[in-house]
């Protein structure tokens, strides 16, 4: 039986006298309708991320050859501000919001654009007082934050998206400021302006993304207001949220630093490389976990079938993980060394165990951590994170002597199977669902395709490119075969689903509904 969950309408009021009845309009999702939204907005999410990567690459190949490695130092020290300036301000009231089963007022919105606006505003002071002392350090760090004051005012409409599941809207924003970012940057370093072009763009795509986003979707448009009352029971599961993002953030610090003092800065640097490697797969998950919550609060809310949801979510998702990860674990020992190098070849070791962790733990967290959320229970996420560190370290510091940077692909290993573990058990106090018959099959399927694959390519001596897709097509090959063999129901659901999201992103007009139907 599917335990009734414990949800609640946090922080809300009525008696405000812009708003009729307890909710402004909010388009009414059926289970199908959801369902195929986050598919598209999965799908669009990803192609978002792929491309921004893209603008990236080019865009700091240009700035490369007119900047000085000390010009990308100084403003990366002002990037880490930022992010935990984004981190801090948010305080995961948008979580709370986008998870609630009814639909935020306008003054619950206006009151948390209050409340970001005031942090932000109060961090971009603080720091200014501190860092401009420093230098050109400080005074690039204080420029670049004052982007946050000005994105704030995206917030709004970005939980009104996200619970919508329109991630068409939301993609093209990211790729428009980032497009101005790149323009700006390039052009006014271009005119001597130096590091203060690249510092200065920041504030240009915060600008332009809020603009343009305020333009193509007028509900997003208001004024703050102060109010404690609104935001305040929104906090405690807020906070649960954040921490569970701020773990996840000290876990890769953790990683990195026991890199650097057990194994020295040259295991560190290979590690590094790995890491960007197995990032392109995760562009795929990265998306999904995106899509997992909103598209899960909406069918809680809607009180659809979740055991079918939560078991269709792990057999397509571990279907979909082995397509990427079984190829690039069987081709990563000539892949590393064919992209970057026979100098970075120690970076291989790290990938085929970190492919494993990804491919049992990924298809765990897509469909658990959303639910886990969208019921309320963000203690068990939270738990999840914190538990994997003294694993993950357990693992890693006696292993980076003897095996080197390898150990920190199985102490990644040892991660993911504590977050699995726990994950499945606070799942199970509120619904009953199977894990092995969806996810078992992909994950032999692809271990088995990862050795033959990698057999395979170690077998030849020819270049290492051509022994890189030789493992990697084979590697393809017989995982596909032997899915299409003792999988096959999951692998038409994972190639119709995945069709189906590339036909492009969610149409909201079909149902009826427009993006002006909140009132004002």
């Amino acid at each position: 039986m599917q335990a009734e969950p414990a949800l609640i309408a946090e922080g809300r009021q009525t008696d405000e006298p812009d708003v009729s009845a307890a909710e402004e309009h909010e388009e009414h999702l059926s289970g199908p309708e959801v369902r195929r939204r986050a598919i598209s907005g999965a799908a669009t999410d990803a192609m978002r991320g792929f491309g921004i990567r893209v603008l990236a690459f080019f865009g700091a190949a240009v700035l490369a050859r007119q900047l000085s490695p000390a010009d990308f130092g100084i403003v990366a020290v002002g990037q880490t501000f930022l992010t935990f300036g984004l981190f801090l301000s948010d305080g995961g009231i948008a979580a709370a919001l986008i998870r609630r089963t009814t639909a935020p007022t306008r003054m619950d919105l206006k009151a948390f654009l209050w409340l970001q606006l005031s942090l932000t505003i109060v961090l971009v002071a603080l720091c200014a007082v501190v860092m401009i002392p420093f230098g050109l350090i400080g005074e690039v760090t204080s420029v670049m934050l004052l982007s946050l004051p000005v994105s704030a005012f995206q917030v709004p409409s970005t939980i009104l998206l996200e619970r919508r599941l329109n991630y068409r809207t939301l993609a093209v924003t990211d790729l428009f400021s980032t497009v101005a970012y790149y323009v700006w940057a390039i052009t006014t370093v271009s005119l001597g302006w130096g590091v203060w072009g690249l510092a200065s763009a920041g504030v240009v795509r915060g600008v332009a993304g809020t603009i343009f986003l305020l333009v193509v979707f007028p509900p997003g448009r208001m004024i703050p207001w102060p109010s404690l009352a609104r935001v305040r029971p929104l906090l405690g599961f807020g906070f649960r949220y954040q921490a569970s993002n701020l773990l996840a953030l000290l876990r890769d610090q953790a990683i990195n630093l026991t890199v650097a003092l057990v194994g020295g800065v040259s295991d560190l640097g290979l590690y590094n490389m790995a890491y960007r490697i197995y990032q392109v797969p995760l562009l795929l998950f990265n998306s999904l976990w995106r899509v997992s919550f909103p598209g899960m609060s909406r069918l809680v809310a809607a009180r659809e079938d979740m055991r079918a949801t939560v078991e269709r979510v792990l057999g397509v998702v571990a279907v979909a993980a082995g397509v990427l990860l079984a190829p690039l674990a069987a081709s990563a020992r000539d892949l590393v060394p064919a992209l970057l190098g026979e100098q970075w070849a120690g970076a291989a070791p790290v990938i085929p165990p970190v492919c494993l962790t990804i491919m049992v733990a990924a298809p765990v967290s897509v469909a658990l951590v959303g639910y886990l959320w969208a019921i309320g229970d963000a203690g068990a996420v939270l738990r999840s994170t914190w538990l994997q560190i003294p694993f993950l370290l357990a693992v890693l510091v006696p292993l980076l002597p003897v095996i080197g940077v390898a150990a920190v692909g199985y102490g990644t290993l040892a991660a993911g199977a504590v977050e699995s573990v726990v994950l499945i058990r606070a799942a199970r106090k509120h619904l009953e669902f199977t894990i092995m018959p969806r996810l078992g099959p992909p994950t032999a399927c692809a271990i088995v395709a990862a050795l033959v694959g990698g057999l395979c390519s170690w077998s030849m001596s020819a270049p290492h490119f051509l022994a890189a897709l030789t493992g990697a097509v084979v590697a393809a090959a017989v995982y596909l075969g032997l899915l299409a063999i003792w999988h096959r129901s999951y692998l038409t659901d994972a190639i119709a689903l995945g069709s189906r999201g590339l036909r492009g992103a969610p149409r909201p007009g079909k149902t009826g509904s427009t993006e002006g139907s909140l009132s004002a």
